[in-house]
């Protein structure tokens, strides 16, 4: 589980690899899992800024979408606010 107040210090970022990393710390997190963090980063920032415009296809979307809400449920089953 992870605390809210453990008072863990992070950096603003896009990268769920990132944060991930931090959650490591304290529960070992998957390689599969990294996989799809991966996958939501090249999203947050890629496809943002018109010099790389990219625009998924449908099922590409679906797919993110469906990984968002895995991670989510992830987060929040871990996420123990006191």
């Amino acid at each position: 589980m992870i605390y809210i107040d453990q008072n863990i210090k992070f950096k603003k970022t896009h990268s769920i690899s990132y944060l991930l990393d931090l959650m490591n710390d304290i529960e070992n997190i998957s390689e599969e899992l990294y996989e799809k963090a991966e996958l939501l980063e090249s999203y947050a920032v890629e496809i943002r800024y018109p010099d790389n415009w990219y625009e998924p296809t449908k099922n590409e979307a679906i797919e993110a979408y469906n990984v968002a809400l895995e991670f989510r449920k992830y987060i929040l089953e871990r996420v123990i606010i006191k």
